[in-house]
């Protein structure tokens, strides 16, 4: 199965990768990315994991971070539709 990622997720990495290297380190900002590659992965091979968030979305959690890959899935294909943080404005990524 594809991986997609949009390029509003893609944004949200971006942002959440600057913020913890400009609070914690560099260091941070790398076990945060490779967090979020290793969910992206766990979610390619298992698309049903996760909770329901819409009627074709979900959302799994990231390990120590604040943070929800939200995705879709469909017969060829897994698309990451916003690394959300917990505190956020609830669903400001369902108009993606």
């Amino acid at each position: 199965m594809k991986l997609r990622i949009l390029r509003a997720a893609e944004a949200d990495i971006d942002h959440a990768i600057d913020y913890y290297r400009d609070i914690a380190g560099p260091g941070v900002a790398a076990e945060f990315y490779r967090e979020f590659r290793r969910v992206a992965r766990t979610v390619q091979e298992r698309p049903g994991l996760g909770h329901a968030v819409g009627r074709s979305v979900r959302a799994f959690g990231l390990r120590r971070f604040p943070f929800d890959l939200v995705y879709r899935a469909d017969a060829d294909a897994v698309t990451i539709v916003a690394v959300a943080h917990h505190r956020r404005e609830p669903a400001y990524w369902r108009r993606r």
